[in-house]
């Protein structure tokens, strides 16, 4: 009888995880990606940007910093469709600069700079 209970409790478990993570799937934006540090040194600013807008914005670090080899997710709040070229910029502690421009993050979920 214990056993019936509980397969059935662990059923319905599982059930509610699959349900879960459907949901969770179907609100995320097609633009999130995740940003990977691969220039050896902290990167300590990130700016993301529509490719057709001329101000970048805030810094979306805010205080904290992406060290070494680490990686961040980006996320998105709302997706307009069409809205997917973007320009993503990343400035070091040490002041070093680096530009991608018109990246599509409808089709690419992992942005590298190095």
């Amino acid at each position: 009888m214990r056993r019936m209970v509980f397969g059935r409790i662990a059923g319905a478990m599982l059930a509610m995880a699959l349900v879960l993570g459907s949901v969770s799937t179907a609100f995320a934006d097609p633009r999130d990606f995740v940003l990977i540090n691969g220039t050896g040194t902290i990167i300590s600013e990130v700016y993301v940007s529509a490719s057709n807008l001329t101000k970048w914005g805030e810094d979306i670090l805010g205080r904290d910093v992406l060290m070494p080899d680490e990686n961040v997710t980006i996320n998105f709040g709302k997706f307009s469709e069409g809205d997917c070229l973007y320009d993503i910029k990343v400035i070091t502690d040490e002041g070093a600069e680096g530009q991608l421009t018109q990246v599509n993050l409808c089709t690419k979920n992992t942005v590298t700079f190095n």
